[in-house]
């Protein structure tokens, strides 16, 4: 009978231990599932992540040409401009030129003209 009841202490120990495994087995799939599904979420961000980080990239290039291109037609209007100004200069001396023959050619004239009257 001893030898019985223990059998059944022993039986009893074992069903136990033997649902603390199984609540314990039920507790690890459970933080597995979580783990799972974590890292899902997380792979899926990675992925959206990845891609948003191409298309701003494209977009960045996509900028980076269009600055270049900006300074580009900035160089060229300002090497316009300086032509421009050039040319402005070139004209101010020639009139200035201009000014200086025609004055030059009015007292000649005048010359011409006052020493022709005093004889």
């Amino acid at each position: 009978m001893k030898n019985i009841d223990e059998l059944k202490e022993n039986l009893l120990n074992i069903t136990i231990e033997r649902n603390e495994f199984r609540e314990q087995n039920e507790n690890y799939q459970n933080e597995l599932e979580n783990i799972q599904q974590m890292l899902y979420d997380e792979t899926e961000s990675a992925s959206k992540s990845t891609a948003k980080v191409v298309l701003l990239t494209r977009q960045l290039d996509e900028e980076k040409k269009r600055s270049t291109e900006a300074i580009h037609q900035v160089d060229d209007l300002r090497m316009q401009l300086q032509s421009t100004l050039m040319t402005n200069d070139t004209l101010k001396t020639e009139f200035n030129q201009a000014r200086s023959l025609i004055q030059e050619y009015i007292i000649k004239v005048y010359d011409f003209v006052f020493n022709k009257k005093i004889k």
